[in-house]
Formats: structure tokens, sequence, C-alpha cells
């Protein structure tokens, strides 16, 4: 395989070439929400008329690393499993860095234009958002970079990961379980809010299922724990409670006592050992972590030692031309 750099893998635009450009420029979560429409940014792709995401700079690290998994499985595996690559909470598929202010591949056209892409069984892109779905959609028949015979392999369908047991089943449905099967299951969600029924769901329904999950510790989880706990009547106390693996934990003295002094980063870690924990306690005896700035990781879980070493295979490949990049396994 020829080397490539990010900007191969990602295909950026600069907006400033582009004719007609009105991007604000966003600095800022407010700022973004004032002028976002419906969700996006209102500058579209010149490349096929589409609506795009404003994403944050480290976004490049987590698919550029996420590409170079799925390469190294899909071509170590393809004579030995039926590998399936599902996404939840997929995107539409481009976006605009709000720190370059380029337009880039997001995961789905990213993992579709891999090298190895071919060898990967099915591809299934799943988001709650209609209008997501049709965007991708689009985007993806659209692509001239796109291979036919992996188009030919890709769904794109409206799942709500808020209700586990309908999406796993929906998913069951679109892509047969046999004793072949490797399903690699990224679930990438804005804030910490997925259910960890969701991933009970996956284990029990579907066969042979490697993990990778973004956790936002330095996000939404280290901005709102404290205030969550004080406020357990609140939105944010009800998302976190469905979202860790031990939820009666929020009501003991200790989260009590470390929120009301401002714990933060003690309460994350303690968040992060029971997911780690109760992966274990479902099989799940090989796990690591790919940390993408301060921002948040990438959390893989494995039953197999060789997914394992496929992650660290990942890991040890630099991601070419990558600002401040942080990949250290631990």
């Amino acid at each position: 395989m020829s080397k490539k750099t990010e900007s191969d893998f990602l295909h950026p635009v600069p907006l400033q070439t582009l004719e007609n450009t009105k991007c604000d420029q966003c600095t800022n979560r407010e700022e973004r929400k004032r002028h976002e429409i419906e969700g996006y940014c209102n500058v579209i792709d010149f490349d096929d008329n589409l609506p795009i995401r404003c994403v944050g700079d480290w976004g490049k690290d987590k698919i550029t690393f996420l590409r170079k998994y799925v390469d190294i499985v899909a071509k170590a595996m393809k004579n030995q499993f039926i590998v399936n690559y599902i996404e939840i909470c997929s995107g539409p598929g481009r976006c605009v860095d709000n720190h370059s202010y380029e337009l880039i591949d997001g995961s789905p056209l990213t993992i579709l234009t891999c090298d190895n892409a071919k060898y990967i069984s099915n591809f299934l892109f799943v988001d709650f958002d209609k209008k997501t779905i049709d965007i991708l959609n689009q985007r993806i028949n659209m692509s001239k970079r796109i291979k036919q015979e992996v188009k030919d392999k890709s769904k794109i369908i409206i799942g709500d990961y808020t209700k586990p047991n309908e999406l796993v089943t929906k998913i069951k449905k679109i892509i047969p379980q046999t004793y072949q099967t490797l399903n690699i299951i990224f679930i990438d969600p804005t804030n910490f809010e997925v259910p960890f029924n969701l991933y009970h769901e996956i284990i029990n329904k579907l066969n042979r299922v490697d993990f990778i999950i973004n956790f936002p510790f330095g996000m939404d989880l280290n901005r709102n724990i404290c205030n969550a706990i004080k406020n357990p009547n609140g939105l944010s106390y009800s998302k976190y409670k469905k979202a860790i693996p031990y939820p009666n934990k929020l009501n003991t003295q200790e989260y009590k006592n470390l929120a009301f002094k401002n714990g933060n980063y003690d309460l994350v870690n303690f968040i992060k050992k029971d997911i780690l924990l109760e992966f274990k306690l479902q099989g799940y005896k090989f796990s690591s972590s790919y940390k993408i700035k301060h921002y948040y990781e990438l959390i893989f879980f494995s039953k197999s030692n060789k997914g394992l070493e496929f992650w660290k295979d990942a890991s040890k490949i630099p991601c070419n031309d990558i600002e401040n990049r942080q990949s250290y396994l631990f």
C-alpha cells in the first residue's frame, strides 16, 4: 500500500477556495448555535451541494485512526470472517473543521474509501435524524471516490439508540448473523447519553462484536457531571443514569461529596472504570484506549486478543499532518 497523508484520506478543501462562501467561521458552541441551520453549517459542500456539519479540529485524528484500524482488520480477516462495519451516530459524511476551516470527510466516507473496504461484507450507517440519513445516502450515491461494489454493500437507516431493543432488532434483520460473523461497531455520540442497555442488547443479540466507543470524558461528562448529581431531578441526571452501567452509584454519598467539591475529574474516572468493569464481566477481557487530545477517547473492547493486536497496530502507525497528535495506548 502506498503511503498517504491525512490530506489524501480526508479530501480537505479550504473554504476560502470556494466561491461565494458565507461561512461565519464560528469559534465556539454559542456562535455555532446562532449560525447553524437545523444543526448544519450555512456553507454546503461545493462538490455535491449537500449540507455539512461543523466539527472540532480533533475530529481529524479520530477519523484517521479509525480508518487505519478498519483497514487493518478488513485485510487481516478477509479469509476468516464475514466482516461487518456498523456505525451508530454516523452524521452526514462531510464536515467543516472549525479550526482550519477546511471541508473534510467524516467517518462514513473515510471508511468507505479506505484501501481495504472491498473486504468488508456489509456497511451499515445509523443516525436518529432523517435529514442526516437522507444527506448521507445522497452523498454516498453521488460520490465518485467510493467504488460501486462498496456502495452496493452499504445501507443507511434511521435508528434511535435510546430504544436499544428496537434498534438492535433492526440491525440484526439487515445484517444476518452467523458463526463466521465479525461485527465492528463504532458508536460515536456527540454527548455522553447512549443508554448502557444498548451495549447489553448488542452483546446478547449479535454474534462476535468488537466495540469502539466514543467516551467524551473532557466534554459533556466533565462539564456537567457535578451539576447533574447536585440536581437529581434535572435532565442531565436522567441522561447519565441511563448511560452508566451502575446508575445507583449516582445516589451514593461518595459521589455526592465529590460533586459538591467539584470533583468532576474523579467522577469521570469512576464512571470509566465501571464501564471497563462491566464490559469485562460481559466477557470483554481485552480493552484499550486511544486518546484524542483532552476532549475524548475511543475505548476499544474485544473478546479476542487478536482484536487487541489490530488495535495496537493501528496505534503504532503515525498519523501524518495532525497537529498536537496524541495516540497513546494505556
